[in-house]
């Protein structure tokens, strides 16, 4: 998903988390966040987060590996909404019968349509983030590792989803090379 999009994405999903805070809701903020997969965000436990390095351990991933998780200020704020709901220890995201938070694929669909975007998948939020931070790193084994991946195979697909920034780095590499 191209910047625009997101942008629009996320001004409809903050909207309606300021008119009613749904762990649904928050769980679509939070993916978008952090570039978690949603398996990954509906067992993330609140005893997993560490406030003051702003990380969540996730001891489960589906590589099989355990890894940290940075949190930026926005998804911080999320994790603190929920622990002043929740406490501090159980799921991070919870259904009303407080267990898993069910699976928003047709409120995912529903905020498309009210954002004017053509529908896509809650795994895209992921691709995104990782477009994202490759976009801003320029660092693939930084993605590499944000997202969790074994292989740099996987990660370096992630590039395509920001591939209008090359123009741009030939540029300033024939800036250096030319030391302009």
């Amino acid at each position: 998903m191209e910047p625009p999009q997101f942008s629009a994405f996320m001004q409809v999903l903050d909207d309606d988390i300021k008119q009613e805070p749904r762990d649904t809701l928050l769980i679509l903020a939070f993916l978008a966040l952090t570039g978690m997969r949603l398996g990954e965000a509906r067992s993330a436990d609140i005893k997993n987060i560490n406030m003051s390095k702003k990380t969540l351990f996730l001891n489960d991933t589906k590589s099989g590996d355990s890894r940290l998780v940075p949190l930026c200020q926005k998804a911080m704020d999320i994790v603190l909404l929920q622990m002043s709901r929740y406490g501090n220890a159980g799921l991070l995201f919870r259904s009303g019968a407080g267990g898993r938070v069910s699976e928003p694929r047709r409120l995912m669909t529903a905020i498309c349509e009210r954002a004017g975007i053509e529908r896509f998948t809650i795994h895209e939020l992921r691709y995104t983030a990782g477009s994202a931070m490759l976009a801003a790193t320029r660092d693939v084994y930084a993605v590499k590792r944000f997202l969790g991946h074994k292989c740099i195979s996987t990660t370096t697909l992630y590039a395509r989803y920001f591939g209008i920034q090359q123009h741009d780095d030939v540029e300033r590499a024939m800036a250096l090379m030319l030391n302009r």
